[in-house]
């Protein structure tokens, strides 16, 4: 294999990390351990941690870009979406002035992992690889029937963007300037133009590094059933799936305690309806701990609970699985993409009601509480059928298809 320079943009880029963060940062961990010269170009605010990291492979090198300190004001105000936009117009001109001493084979953009977001190093004299790119997965509008009129407001105007994307001059241009283009679903495949179907490649953004043997996993489980979630407190994740979920399994006399690890801006909202379902005595609430911690808490518990809507991928569910905790998630987005009936159970929502998934989301929780060789099983399965997930196996799939359409280039 021939050895390349590589930019890798990771806006998002953090050691120790889930979400973006911890996809930018592995990313460039595995493409250096292949033996490329990887320059990865991130956030000034990410540089502290990254350079307080040990061990980095030496042909792994970091520089930092952000916006003049007077502009910072528009992340707080407008949101990540206006400073991510302009931060991408600033790495252009940023990259452009040093590419004499850059020295760059080809560029790469990883994060953000998104299909509607901008990567205007594509438009620099280079070849340029994008994704892999998520957020085209979506949920049937049912499943959101008990949201407030803002949060459908949300997933109306998220979604009409999606279907507008193929019809995006900018992004198009851009996806014109790729020479391959990875998307995470069909369901993001799927909003890009077709004339660009020859480029577009199906393949994970996300993998794992912690993975247990069969052995490492243990056969005693606990009475009532220690139930986890890991992940924002917002809409889309589907907590209001779930809680609904625990009522059933509650009414059907199922003893249960429930983790809840993380934070966001739907918590007020969720423990004021888990007091009105009487749920509230059932919850623990823990916020965001760090990598090294949260293994021990999936250690604890039996079952892992991900009822999210529109997941490109869910770390945590392989994270999960890593650690021999069956899945119960909804067969949509990365998380079906990720689950099979061996290690968990998907729950159907195409051509169903609302209370028709909440049903089912509910009986496999109570099979699983009642069914200790099943959840044996499927723990056992769980961590077996993770190790196709690695962070080398998602990076190597890919990188052996841009190495090859490098070396063709050459020629």
């Amino acid at each position: 294999m021939d050895k390349n320079k590589i930019l890798l943009s990771a806006y998002a880029c953090e050691p120790n990390k889930g979400s973006e963060p911890g996809v930018g940062w592995n990313w460039a961990i595995e493409i250096a351990k292949r033996g490329h010269d990887v320059v990865v170009l991130t956030r000034k605010n990410n540089r502290e941690i990254i350079e307080k990291e040990k061990n980095k492979p030496l042909n792994l090198t970091f520089i930092y870009y952000d916006l003049p300190y007077s502009l910072m004001w528009l992340k707080k105000v407008f949101g990540v979406q206006l400073y991510y936009f302009l931060w991408q117009i600033g790495i252009y001109f940023f990259v452009k002035k040093q590419l004499k001493y850059l020295q760059l084979d080809f560029i790469h953009h990883i994060t953000f992992v998104a299909i509607r977001k901008y990567s205007f190093l594509s438009l620099i004299d280079i070849p340029f690889y994008y994704g892999p790119l998520g957020g085209g997965e979506n949920c049937p509008s049912y499943l959101l029937k008990n949201e407030s009129v803002k949060n459908k407001t949300k997933e109306f105007i998220r979604n009409s963007l999606n279907r507008i994307l193929r019809f995006n001059v900018l992004s198009n241009y851009m996806f014109s300037r790729a020479r391959k283009i990875f998307v995470t679903t069909e369901q993001s495949a799927h909003y890009i133009n077709t004339r660009f179907k020859s480029k577009l490649i199906v393949s994970a953004a996300i993998g794992t590094t912690t993975i247990e043997t069969e052995s490492d996993i243990a056969n005693e489980h606990n009475s009532p059933i220690q139930l986890l979630y890991v992940g924002h407190f917002i809409y889309w994740k589907g907590l209001q799936i779930c809680f609904d979920a625990l009522k059933t399994v509650s009414e059907n006399g199922v003893k249960f305690e429930l983790t809840l690890v993380g934070k966001g801006n739907e918590e007020e909202t969720l423990r004021k309806k888990m007091k009105i379902l009487k749920l509230d005595a059932n919850i623990e609430w823990i916020n965001w701990v760090p990598q090294d911690q949260l293994a021990f808490i999936y250690k604890k518990n039996d079952l892992f609970l991900f009822p999210s809507l529109h997941d490109s991928g869910g770390m945590v569910v392989l994270e999960a699985m890593s650690l021999g905790l069956p899945i119960v998630c909804l067969d949509i987005g990365g998380p079906g993409y990720f689950v099979n009936e061996s290690v968990g159970s998907k729950i159907t929502v195409l051509h169903k009601t609302y209370d028709e998934v909440v049903t089912d989301y509910a009986g496999a929780i109570i099979k699983f509480s009642k069914d200790h060789q099943l959840l044996n099983d499927k723990s056992c399965n769980a961590a077996l059928h993770v190790s196709q997930y690695s962070w080398r196996n998602t990076i190597d799939k890919v990188y052996s298809i841009i190495e090859h359409d490098f070396n063709l280039l050459k020629k």
